[in-house]
C-alpha cells in the first residue's frame, strides 16, 4: 500500500521513472529527445489601486498592494515537460517562478505525476497533482487559460487545500451528445498555513458535456491536524467537508458562468463563493463582466496547554479572537484581445470591498478600493 504520509514520496515516483528510463534507453543519444515536449506560459501584470488592498493573485498568495503605485509582482513564469516514456506511460511537471507575499522571487512544482493510460478512456495518475475543486484551482497560473485578469477562486484554493500527493483515476463515457468524464482521488491533502497539517483525502470530481454546455462538481472530505500559532495542537482528528459546482453556457456571441462553493469544518473557518460571469465574444475582443463574493465563517477555538489543564489558557492582552463573518465582494469589467494564437492581452478594472465582523471588540473593520490591470500573457 502507497504511503501518502511520507514527505519522499514524490522524490519515490521520479527516482523509479528515471531508473526505467536508464534501463529502456535506446542506443542512440539523442532518441529520448524526440518523446520530451517543453511548452511554457507567461504573465507580465501591471496593477494599479488607489487604496491599500489585498486582491486574488495567479500564485496561491493573496497580493497586498500600496495605494497609487503599479506593481508588476502578479508576474510570473512557468514550464511544462511531458515525456512520453512508453506508449501508455508519460511523465509531467509543471513549475513556476513567481513574487512570494513579500516581494521575492519562489519556485514551486505544482505538478510532478505518472500517468499510465489503460484504453477505453480509462488513465490512472499517481505523484504531485492539484485538487479539482472548481476549475481554477488546477490552471491558477495559466492566465492565457481564462477570460479573467486574476481568478475568481480564493488565493487559498480550496478551503485552504491547494494539491495533494496521491493517487486519481479519471475515467471518460460518450453517450450520443453527451460526455461525462468522472475523477476519484485519494491521498495526503496540502494545506496553506503551516498550522494546518493535512492527512488524508478522498475527492470525487463529475463533469458533464453538450454541445455548448459544460457543468462541473466536487465533493471532497478531508482529515487534518489543526495547531496554535505558537505550535500548540487544537485537534489531531478534524475534519472539513467540500462541495463545489460551476456552469459555462454559450449562447451565439454570449458565454455565461457561474460557480459556488461550500465547506463546513471543524477548527478551521467555514467558506463559501459564488461568482457570475457574463463575455460577449467579438471576433478577436471578448468585452465581459463579473460578480463573486467569498465568506469566511470562523468560530475562535483556544486550546488547552496540556491534559491535567483545569482551565483554558488566557489570550495575550490586546487580542481579539475571531468570531463571525469576513467578507469580500469582487465587481469587474474587462476586455480581452486575442491578438496572436498564443498571446492575448487584458485590461480589467475591479471594485474591491471588505466587510470584516471578526473583531467585534474593534468594530467592523472595512476596506475598498479599486484596482486597474493591464496584462500581456501567453503560451509558447
Amino acid at each position: 500500500m502507497l504511503n501518502f504520509s511520507r514527505p519522499h514520496f514524490i522524490k519515490k515516483i521520479i527516482t523509479a521513472f528515471l531508473m526505467y528510463q536508464l534501463m529502456t534507453t535506446s542506443a542512440q543519444a539523442n532518441s529520448w529527445l524526440e518523446e520530451l515536449n517543453i511548452n511554457s506560459f507567461i504573465s507580465i501584470d501591471a496593477t494599479y489601486t488607489n487604496n491599500d488592498i489585498n486582491i486574488e493573485s495567479s500564485s496561491k498568495e493573496s497580493r497586498e498592494y500600496d495605494s497609487k503605485k503599479i506593481s508588476f509582482e502578479n508576474s510570473l513564469l512557468g514550464t511544462q515537460l511531458n515525456y512520453q516514456v512508453s506508449e501508455n506511460l508519460n511523465a509531467f511537471i509543471q513549475g513556476a517562478l513567481y513574487y512570494d507575499e513579500s516581494g521575492e522571487p519562489e519556485t514551486s512544482i505544482d505538478w510532478a505525476y505518472l500517468s499510465y493510460d489503460f484504453g477505453n478512456d480509462l488513465t490512472a495518475r499517481a505523484g504531485k497533482l492539484q485538487i479539482p475543486f472548481l476549475k481554477g484551482t488546477e490552471l491558477r497560473k495559466i492566465g492565457f487559460s481564462r477570460l479573467w485578469a486574476r481568478p475568481l477562486i480564493p488565493s487559498n484554493g480550496a478551503s485552504g487545500f491547494n494539491d495533494f500527493t496521491g493517487v486519481e483515476l479519471l475515467k471518460s463515457i460518450a453517450y450520443h451528445d453527451n460526455n461525462f468524464t468522472f475523477q476519484l482521488s485519494l491521498g495526503k491533502p496540502e494545506h496553506g498555513l503551516s498550522m494546518v497539517d493535512g492527512q488524508k483525502m478522498v475527492l470525487l470530481s463529475v463533469g458533464y458535456q453538450q454541445y455548448n454546455f459544460h457543468l462541473r462538481t466536487a465533493i471532497a472530505q478531508n482529515k487534518y491536524a489543526v495547531y496554535s500559532n505558537d505550535n500548540v495542537l487544537i485537534n489531531d482528528n478534524s475534519h472539513i467537508r467540500m462541495g463545489s459546482i460551476e456552469a459555462e453556457y454559450t449562447l451565439r456571441n454570449v458565454i455565461g458562468n457561474i460557480g459556488y462553493s461550500t465547506s463546513r469544518s471543524d477548527n478551521t473557518p467555514d467558506d463559501s463563493m459564488q461568482y457570475i460571469s457574463i463575455a460577449y465574444q467579438l471576433d478577436t475582443l471578448s468585452p465581459y463582466f463579473f460578480a463573486a463574493r467569498k465568506n469566511q465563517f470562523f468560530t475562535h477555538v483556544i486550546p488547552a496547554r496540556n491534559a491535567n489543564a483545569t482551565s483554558p489558557p488566557i489570550p495575550p492582552p490586546n487580542v481579539s479572537p475571531r468570531d463571525g463573518d469576513s467578507d469580500t465582494y469582487n465587481f469587474a469589467l474587462g476586455l480581452k484581445w486575442s491578438f496572436s494564437d498564443q498571446h492575448i492581452l487584458k485590461a480589467q478594472i475591479e471594485n474591491v470591498k471588505i466587510r470584516d465582523k471578526t473583531r467585534i471588540s474593534s468594530g467592523i473593520i472595512t476596506n475598498e478600493g479599486n484596482v486597474l490591470s493591464l496584462l500581456i500573457e501567453g503560451v509558447f
